[in-house]
């Protein structure tokens, strides 16, 4: 068995590198300039997505022609 949901759910988080992290204070800096949040931010809720499509199985139907 997989585990828990929640198991599953840490374990994609942490697969697709979006586990908290600690930020040094340069990285903190930087950021704050401005950088490129967008696409950080696009690239992070497209993981997610993905991550939440492959979790909810029950949510897919499928028709079956006899």
């Amino acid at each position: 068995m997989a585990g828990s949901q929640l198991t599953q759910l840490k374990s994609a988080l942490t697969n697709a590198g979006l586990g908290r992290k600690s930020f040094s204070k340069k990285e903190k800096k930087a950021f704050k300039k401005g950088g490129a949040r967008e696409t950080d931010r696009a690239k992070t809720l497209q993981k997610l997505e993905d991550i939440k499509r492959g979790l909810n199985k029950f949510d897919h139907t499928e028709t079956k022609v006899s």
